[in-house]
């Protein structure tokens, strides 16, 4: 992929998650847990996160060793 190609998909990205977030403040609370469960793993994913970040859940150093 060359550098304009890359950029062409970059800013449609940014743009579509943009649209998104001027959308959300009209979400009901229903409608705001329902896209949050279709978009955090497709956030996660483009960021190239690990699968479970920012979900709670043990953690390496959490809690009294024993």
């Amino acid at each position: 992929m060359g550098a304009a190609e890359f950029e062409t998909l970059l800013v449609a990205a940014l743009g579509a998650i943009r649209a998104v977030v001027e959308r959300a403040a009209d979400w009901t609370p229903t409608e705001t847990a329902a896209n949050a469960e279709i978009l955090a793993p497709a956030v996660t994913r483009l960021l190239g996160l690990p699968e479970n970040a920012g979900r709670p859940g043990p953690r390496a150093g959490s809690g009294p060793s024993g």
